[in-house]
């Protein structure tokens, strides 16, 4: 698919990035001695009081920040299809410009496959390549 960047392709974007922001933020919890190996592996869960503000911390501040990073990838995913379109815009316009014309004879390699498609009763597909010029 020519010009345009998968969505299934971005949502591993996003899912990366989570999942890479997950990990760092466990491992400064680990580095700053809020998650311990024996139970209940949470320093906060231990006393009810602090428990309470760690679980409005993870529902306001947690929240916020997958809230950003998502903002932040869909920047990103606009970004890269707008970059995506605009190359493959510039590659159809160079190769026009090559071929001094706009005729079906120099095709876009995204519309390579409609030309072949495109071609005339009785012509086969070595037949319709051999009318392409070279770009």
């Amino acid at each position: 698919m020519e010009g345009k960047i998968p969505f299934s392709r971005k949502l591993k974007w996003l899912k990366n990035m989570l999942w890479g922001g997950a990990a760092l933020l466990a491992y400064e919890h680990v580095w700053h001695g809020e998650v311990v190996p024996w139970f209940p592996f949470l320093t906060a869960a231990a006393n009810p009081e602090d428990a309470a503000v760690m679980l409005h911390e993870m529902a306001t501040v947690g929240v916020t920040m997958a809230l950003l990073v998502t903002a932040a990838w869909g920047c990103i995913a606009l970004a890269a299809d707008k970059i995506v379109k605009r190359e493959s815009g510039d590659a159809c316009r160079s190769i026009r410009r090559r071929c001094n014309d706009t005729s079906d004879l120099c095709v876009c390699g995204d519309h390579l496959l409609d030309f072949m498609v495109q071609a005339r009763a009785g012509e086969t597909l070595a037949m319709r390549l051999g009318t392409l010029r070279r770009c």
